[in-house]
């Protein structure tokens, strides 16, 4: 009786200390993906801020939203557009807190 204890809890024992390993490797890895996908994004933004801007004044505001809609596609990232002022130079709802952000010049 004793022995089939031992066994029982000792791979009780192993398993949770499998699913703990996995949860930390699986939270570690999320964070490291997560700190490389943002200093992507930051490498790119200024340059495709500068492209929409010139796209903007050569073409328009629809090609800067087609341009803009393309690269969400792309990159699954939400863009959005606005001049210094903080005022929305496309028709693309943006949320109260990007709105707030843009109007601060914090972006």
């Amino acid at each position: 009786m004793q022995s089939l204890f031992f066994k029982i809890f000792l791979g009780f024992c192993i398993v949770v200390v499998l699913v703990g390993f996995s949860l930390e490797t699986s939270s570690i890895l999320a964070n490291y993906y997560e700190v490389r996908w943002q200093m992507v994004l930051h490498s790119i933004m200024p340059m495709e801020a500068e492209k929409s801007a010139r796209l903007y004044e050569q073409s328009g505001k629809q090609a800067v939203e087609d341009y803009l809609d393309d690269l969400q596609r792309q990159k699954s990232v939400r863009f959005y557009f606005f001049d210094e002022d903080g005022n929305s130079l496309i028709d693309r709802g943006a949320p109260e807190v990007i709105l707030k952000l843009a109007k601060a010049k914090e972006l």
